[in-house]
């Protein structure tokens, strides 16, 4: 760490003013820095935890999206009309084990079964739905949550502070 000797005098006093300004300024232009960084980082984490979905039902598990709100705010987000699906879970399935936060916001598993009669098809109760990529009727009992943004947000909150520190020693070894 740096340490900066001053005097009691106007001269030394008027330095350590300016030199505090400095160090101000590069601290607000660094938020924006760090801010990028941790946009990437949760870029990469989100697309990693998408890349092994497949489904043959043609439905796109939608685009991961990053972007700077403001110097202090960046957001990543999974942007498509199945995302929802994928990250809490749908059916029996998602219900058997649902993701951190379905209470919270409100999401509610196996829909199906006030709209489409359950089945039981070789001792796997779930619902026929029509697809329309394949224009056929398919049975289901839904997914598991994949939480690829809830484990994206989990990420970067435990290395947020590793990667403040990392720039504010930058900072102050200028």
């Amino acid at each position: 760490m740096r340490t900066y000797k001053v005097g009691l005098n106007s001269k030394d006093l008027t330095k350590l003013s300016s030199y505090l300004r400095k160090l101000s300024q590069d601290v607000k232009g660094g938020s924006t820095t760090i801010v990028t960084e941790m946009v990437s980082i949760g870029l990469n984490v989100a697309q990693t935890g998408i890349s092994n979905i497949t489904d043959l039902d043609g439905n796109s598990p939608g685009v991961i999206q990053g972007s700077l709100l403001g110097p202090y705010t960046g957001v990543v987000s999974n942007i498509g009309p199945q995302v929802a699906f994928l990250e809490f879970g749908t059916g029996i399935t998602g219900q058997a084990s649902p993701h951190m936060l379905s209470g919270k916001v409100g999401w509610a598993y196996n829909q199906k079964q006030s709209k489409v009669a359950n089945r039981t098809i070789n001792g796997v109760e779930g619902w026929f739905y029509y697809d329309q990529f394949s224009s056929s009727t398919k049975f289901t009992n839904g997914i598991r949550p994949n939480s690829h943004m809830l484990a994206t947000a989990m990420y970067l909150r435990n290395i947020q502070d590793d990667i403040v520190r990392s720039h504010i020693g930058r900072w102050l070894i200028k």
